[in-house]
C-alpha cells in the first residue's frame, strides 16, 4: 500500500457538522467497447456502483459546496472526461484542485459494464459495491468500503487498511488476518468457487465484504 500523507485539505473535507449546499448535478453516459478494464479515479465522491448489461460507463451525480458562498465556480470548472488505450477505459474528474476537493462533495451512482474489469481511485469518501461479476480492484486514501457479493461468485479476497480495520463477513471463516502494527489489518481469503478476484486497499478507514 501507499504510505498515506494526510494533508490540511484531506483534513478539512473529514471534519465533521457541515451542512452542504447543492451546486447541480453530473451525468454523463460513455460509451465503451466490450471486454475493456473500467478504470474510474476521484479525488473525493460517495459513491454507489452497480452493474448492468448495457455497454457504458454511466454516471449519475450530485455536487455540493462545503462552504457556503466559495464554491460559485466550481461546477463550471469540474467535468467528467474519458479516455481509451487499447485495454482500459478511463473515467476521471477533472478540475478540481487540492483546495477545492476539500470544499466539494460528490455524491452519486456509476454503472458499468457487466463484463468489465473494474478499478475505482478515490481520494476521500465512501464506497458501495454491490454485485460484481468481474475482477475488483479498489483504493482509497480515507474512507469507507462496503462490498456485497455472491460468495460463489468469488475466487480470492485481499483487503488491507493502514489505520483501521478489514473484515470479511460470511462463508469465508478460514480467511487469513493480520494485525499491523496494532492500528492496521489486512485479510486474505483464496478458497472461493468463483472467478472474481477482489483487492481493496484503504490508508485510513474500513473495508467489509459481505458474502451473500
Amino acid at each position: 500500500m501507499k504510505r498515506l500523507l494526510l494533508s490540511i485539505p484531506i483534513l478539512l473535507a473529514m471534519a465533521p457538522g457541515v451542512v452542504a449546499e447543492d451546486l447541480g448535478e453530473l451525468e454523463r453516459a460513455f460509451e465503451i467497447e466490450a471486454g475493456k478494464k473500467v478504470r474510474l479515479v476521484l479525488p473525493v465522491a460517495d459513491l454507489r456502483l452497480e452493474v448492468s448489461d448495457a455497454p457504458e460507463v454511466r454516471a449519475e451525480l450530485l455536487v455540493r459546496c462545503r462552504w457556503h458562498q466559495e464554491c460559485d465556480e466550481v461546477l463550471s470548472e469540474i467535468d467528467l472526461v474519458s479516455s481509451s488505450t487499447p485495454r482500459r477505459f478511463v473515467v476521471e474528474l477533472e478540475g478540481l484542485s487540492r483546495w477545492e476537493s476539500a470544499k466539494i462533495e460528490v455524491e452519486g451512482t456509476f454503472v458499468v459494464p457487466r463484463t468489465s474489469d473494474l478499478e475505482l481511485e478515490i481520494g476521500v469518501g465512501d464506497l458501495k459495491i454491490h454485485g460484481m461479476e468481474r475482477n475488483l480492484k479498489v483504493d482509497v486514501g480515507v474512507g469507507k468500503v462496503k462490498i456485497w457479493q455472491p460468495p460463489a461468485a468469488v475466487k480470492t479476497v485481499s483487503l488491507e487498511v493502514n489505520v483501521g480495520e478489514a473484515a470479511i463477513l460470511g462463508g469465508a471463516e478460514d480467511a487469513s488476518e493480520r494485525r499491523s502494527f496494532l492500528v492496521g489489518s489486512e485479510v486474505f481469503w483464496d478458497k472461493g468457487p468463483g472467478d472474481t478476484r477482489i483487492e481493496v486497499e484503504v490508508g485510513v478507514g474500513e473495508v467489509s465484504l459481505w458474502l451473500d
